[in-house]
């Protein structure tokens, strides 16, 4: 902290300190370096990590410095899985159709293992030196890993199997999307026992030194066999969306993996001991070390490392309160906040003082805005319900129940309080304004124009409504007849509009803001529909409105866009109870399925100060702030995680923002005094 007090002579951000403690105390380390999400993990003896992601490259890392040591790169799809075998050899299997053994120690490849028909899923070694890989083409193969010769060819699944594990007497247990896990004999390749009971397609399973193994399913559970009887001994429930990575603990627990969280739970009572909330996109494989800290690879692209002791995990969970998705202030310097814990928590904005906790959600809280009159909040999410509450008393004033398909993301507020938002009956895909009062809507837009979701909703000071979508587009409607005046993107290159919390605001004497992914502020005047400037978020100085080369929006169906979030391990959608969410989360996506691009940076949030001023932006890990007055950059804070929510103090000078860990920041703009006025 000292350091970063040290007066600059400029502009700079001062953090004040964090008011909640960080639930991420278990957190050790992130190794960023692959362009694609990391769908594989796996621990050698050496004391390096191995990974396999979606950008078709495995690479080797040191876990106790983070450096990489090699990136492999021979695959042509993307690597599905990775394993370490005796003799410092790397396995890894890929989506075109091949193993490959690499040298961890020069990073070269010493073989392919050729003779699979289809996608290779997972690969695992035996005790005695066999590879064995599991298949789209329903088959699990054992390869001897000197020679690369073919041994023998299982068959008996009726479906892709898509994970495989290896006993520590050498049995072998495959998982495939005919909803059965299978025991197989390795020598004589006899399918000995199999093992029904998911509902869903099975993404991981893992055996234990004790004989048991361990399934990860589409169907939302987490399942616990008896492998020499087949017999289920536990279902552990809890997880809300797929369930896409497990591993085993040394000491007797087993550790989940879903969108955004981990859940740690005892084998022996199948009781929930943690739940974690994190947002880096859906965690596709986990792994241990000799040393009992976690390896996960997630939809982020990135490789972290957790402490599970149970001090760690003590201070986790005595602190978490989940994930802040959205952010208002008052005119009075307070702020209200609302997240994944389905409460909403009134702040001092000065201190950082919590002052109340407001109850009564039933899902997370994804949208607030404040009433005109500053007495009143109005709240959306992924319930069915618009909320009205006092801010004072924290009384829940109106509850008001949408019809139809209202995953209300984002909201607004006319000047005469009624509510701007996704209208239900057209998917979110077009505009409503809704009268609280009656719990009706009044009116629509009149033209569909986004063909996404829309992501972001802003009223301008003129009564015009601007809506950012996914679909590449911002519109400006004139709110009282409903018809679009403006289209400010339209598949014109601005293709960073990928998330369903994108950064969107208005001024009080109209002009529209918005932050392109090269962390440029983007000013139109909302009567006109024109560019007005572009400020960079990295140096001073005002650059002149630049034209963009029109290209062709890319083409949407409802198929292709669940595909471009999940392409998953399988390059397939599991279609599961949790569609709506799978739909409205664009935010840790890489692009289009076949985009080799780095992750989208997209802006989260935008905030005005009430003067008009100062424009705060949660940008990846940045909090950027501009002079809009100056029409100048002044000043950026770092942090450990993307910042999603962000919102400014009346005195223009007060950020709060809040990160992908739960955390929440207070940060003070210093000026010197030459701006101070």
């Amino acid at each position: 902290m000292q350091g970063a007090c040290i007066w600059r002579g400029s502009p700079w951000l001062k953090p004040t300190g964090t008011t909640l403690t960080t639930p991420v105390g278990f957190l050790l380390q992130t190794f960023e370096g692959h362009a694609g999400p990391v769908f594989s993990v796996a621990v050698a003896a050496e004391g390096k990590i191995v990974t396999g992601a979606r950008d078709n490259i495995v690479k080797v890392w040191e876990q106790a410095t983070g450096k990489l040591v090699h990136t492999m790169e021979g695959h042509t799809a993307p690597v599905k899985s990775v394993c370490v075998a005796k003799g410092g050899k790397v396995v890894s299997a890929s989506g075109d159709h091949t193993v490959k053994i690499w040298d961890i120690e020069s990073g070269r490849n010493l073989s392919t293992l050729k003779g699979h028909s289809g996608v290779v899923f997972a690969v695992a070694v035996t005790p005695d030196g066999k590879v064995i890989s599991a298949s789209a083409d329903r088959t699990v193969k054992v390869w001897d890993i000197a020679s690369g010769m073919l041994l023998r060819t299982l068959k008996g699944h009726f479906g892709w199997v898509t994970a495989v594990a290896v006993t520590s007497d050498g049995m072998i247990v495959s998982a495939s999307k005919d909803l059965s896990l299978a025991v197989w004999d390795p020598d004589t390749g006899e399918l000995l026992r199999r093992l029904r009971g998911h509902t869903g397609i099975i993404f991981k399973v893992v055996a234990t030194q004790d004989g048991k193994a361990i399934s990860a399913s589409n169907d939302q559970t987490v399942r616990i066999w008896d492998i020499a009887s087949g017999r289920l001994l536990r279902t552990l429930r809890g997880h809300k969306d797929s369930v896409t990575a497990v591993a085993a603990t040394h000491d007797g627990k087993v550790v989940s993996g879903s969108n955004d969280k981990f859940m740690i739970w005892d084998i022996a009572s199948g009781k929930l001991l943690n739940s974690q909330v994190f947002r880096i996109g859906f965690i596709f494989d986990l792994a241990m070390t000799s040393d009992g800290h976690l390896v996960s690879g997630s939809m982020d692209h990135t490789l972290r490392v957790w402490d599970l002791s149970p001090v760690k995990l003590k201070s986790a969970t005595e602190s978490f309160s989940g994930i802040i998705n959205a952010l208002a202030v008052t005119g009075s310097d307070k702020a209200v906040s609302g997240g994944t814990d389905n409460t909403l928590r009134v702040w001092d904005l000065d201190s950082g003082r919590m002052l109340g906790i407001l109850e009564g959600n039933s899902d997370n809280v994804e949208a607030i805005v404040i009433t005109p009159d500053d007495k009143a909040l109005v709240t959306g999410g992924y319930e069915d319900f618009i909320k009205v509450w006092d801010i004072s008393s924290g009384r829940l004033l109106q509850n008001i129940k949408i019809f139809g398909n209202s995953n209300l993301l984002c909201l607004d507020l006319t000047m005469d309080g009624k509510v701007v938002c996704p209208y239900p009956k057209e998917f979110n895909l077009k505009l409503g304004i809704l009268d609280p009062d009656s719990g009706k809507f009044i009116r629509h837009m009149k033209e569909l124009a986004h063909q996404r979701v829309i992501a972001a909703v802003k009223v301008a000071s003129d009564g015009s409504i601007v809506s950012a979508s996914v679909d590449y587009t911002v519109n400006v409607w004139d709110g009282v007849s409903g018809n679009l005046l403006h289209t400010l993107h339209s598949g014109n290159g601005y293709e960073h509009i990928k998330s369903t919390s994108v950064g969107l605001a208005t001024t009080t004497d109209g002009k529209v803001l918005f932050v392109a992914d090269n962390e440029t502020l983007m000013v139109w005047d909302v009567a006109s529909g024109k560019l007005l400037h572009e400020i960079e978020g990295n140096a001073t100085g005002l650059k002149a409105a630049r034209k963009k080369p029109v290209e062709k929006a890319v083409p949407w169906t409802l198929s292709n866009d669940l595909k471009w979030i999940w392409n998953l391990m399988f390059d397939k959608v599991p279609y599961g109870d949790n569609v709506k969410r799978i739909i409205c989360d664009f935010s840790s996506s890489s692009g289009p399925i076949h985009s080799k691009q780095s992750p989208v940076r997209t802006a989260r949030a935008l905030a005005v100060s009430a003067n008009g001023r100062i424009v705060s932006c949660a940008w990846n890990n940045k909090i950027i702030l501009w002079d809009l007055t100056s029409s100048r950059f002044l000043a950026s804070f770092t942090g450990d995680w993307q910042f999603l929510s962000c919102t400014v103090a009346s005195d223009g000078r007060t950020i709060m923002a809040s990160d992908a860990a739960g955390q929440v920041h207070f940060i003070k703009l210093v000026l010197p005094e030459t701006l101070a006025n």
